[in-house]
């Protein structure tokens, strides 16, 4: 059979026969747009560029300061518990009461080395018991451990019903999390439908540093005169799945009261 070259349809671009398809969107970008934001972070500016916090997503945080007032990891992790009345497991090295003590002290707006000192004045001792009796009523669970792995955190997981959201936070003499750990912390977040959130604290990785698996990057750089206060540090947003990249600043002092 003589085909006729002069009847043949016009040739249609890949880009068209995606519209054609799937409308203006592929099903991924219209899986993004319907869902609903689970969680704020808690920090306006933050919220912007994230558009909050997402179920199934794994946050990976470089924080370059260890000697910080409070960690961002732990000021998330008490804003979910706040505003979206989300139940938190936080595993670190810290002990219990240390987590708590930061978490008090930027609730009342004192700094961390104050109370450590015991430098408080009444007026701050009495602020000081307030927060704690607020924060004590707060679903935030704290597992004081030396084991991070994906099936160690999966069992500490199940113990805890409805949980919203996993913190992971490594201190400077971790081994750095390898690629298929954190592939395997995307699995957890996606299997048990929470959020994971992966705090390091280290110097000497490159700053634009990519993690496969991870939908949000962000460096957290403290000035140094500002890292025993709880003035402004900076955030750099290096990887977002949800939003625009940049820079912007925040304070261990949360939005709002309990």
């Amino acid at each position: 059979m003589q085909n006729d070259y002069g009847k043949h349809p016009p040739l249609v671009s890949l880009k068209d026969g995606i519209y054609q398809v799937f409308g203006s969107a592929t099903p991924y970008q219209q899986a993004m747009d319907s869902r609903s934001v689970d969680f704020s972070t808690g920090i306006s500016s933050l919220d912007e560029k994230l558009q909050g916090l997402y179920r199934g997503d794994l946050l990976f945080i470089r924080e370059c300061s260890f000697e910080c007032s409070t960690c961002l990891d732990a000021v998330l992790a008490r804003n979910v518990a706040v505003k979206g009345h989300g139940t938190v497991l936080y595993v670190s090295k810290y002990h219990a009461t240390d987590l708590a003590a930061r978490l008090i002290t930027a609730e009342c707006g004192i700094p961390y080395d104050t109370l450590a000192e015991g430098r408080l004045t009444d007026e701050q001792w009495q602020q000081i018991g307030i927060a704690s009796a607020a924060l004590s009523t707060l679903p935030i669970f704290a597992d004081e451990t030396m084991d991070f792995s994906p099936e160690y955190l999966r069992l500490r997981c199940a113990e805890i019903p409805d949980l919203d959201m996993l913190v992971v936070s490594r201190f400077l003499d971790d081994p750095l999390p390898s690629g298929d750990t954190i592939i395997r912390l995307k699995q957890l977040a996606q299997e048990l439908n929470i959020v994971v959130l992966l705090s390091v604290q280290y110097y000497g990785m490159a700053r634009n540093v990519w993690l496969p698996g991870t939908d949000v990057h962000l460096l957290v750089e403290y000035y140094p005169e500002n890292r025993h206060t709880l003035e402004e540090h900076s955030i750099t947003i290096l990887k977002n799945a949800h939003g625009p990249l940049g820079q912007l600043s925040f304070r261990s002092i949360p939005e709002g009261t309990l």
